[in-house]
């Protein structure tokens, strides 16, 4: 299980790396952060205040459907008006980056849960308690610079 771990972290460090490299823009990567941030802030928010019934209960106890479509519709609506403002990509193109993000961005939270889950370790540190610690609020980005580096080549 650790070369799995090992080789999911090394993908995402070189996508980093190559997109950093080469394809970096500063609004573009202004937007993603937001997206992220905003969706797990919100999802946090409204699951744990709202949710109820639980989406991933053997892998992730803490994810809910109201987390995860309140967080879903709520980044997505904000960070519509950080892209009309800063013309950083047209509407239909902005639909398709943000919801692709938001999906590997979940995803992402559901691969590090799972790695966790089998590992038996319950956070990844205790800077930030309740939330899973510190790398928690990394394992969003993991996931979705995969799919940030492949769609730079694009656009």
């Amino acid at each position: 299980m650790l070369y799995i771990i090992l080789v999911y972290l090394s993908i995402s460090i070189i996508l980093s790396n190559i997109y950093f490299l080469y394809y970096f823009e500063i609004m573009q990567f202004i937007l993603f952060l937001f997206l992220i941030t905003t969706f797990d802030s919100f999802s946090y928010l409204f699951g744990t205040t709202f949710g109820k019934k639980k989406i991933f209960n053997n892998i992730s106890k803490n994810k809910t459907f109201v987390g995860l479509f309140s967080g879903f519709i709520i980044s997505i609506i904000l960070s519509f008006y950080l892209n009309y403002y800063f013309l950083i990509y047209d509407n239909i193109v902005f639909i398709y980056f943000s919801v692709l993000i938001l999906i590997f961005s979940f995803s992402g939270d559901i691969i590090e849960s799972y790695f966790k889950r089998i590992s038996n370790i319950k956070d990844s540190s205790f800077f930030i308690p309740g939330h899973g610690g510190f790398f928690d609020r990394f394992d969003s980005f993991v996931f979705s610079i995969y799919f940030l580096s492949i769609f730079s080549i694009f656009y």
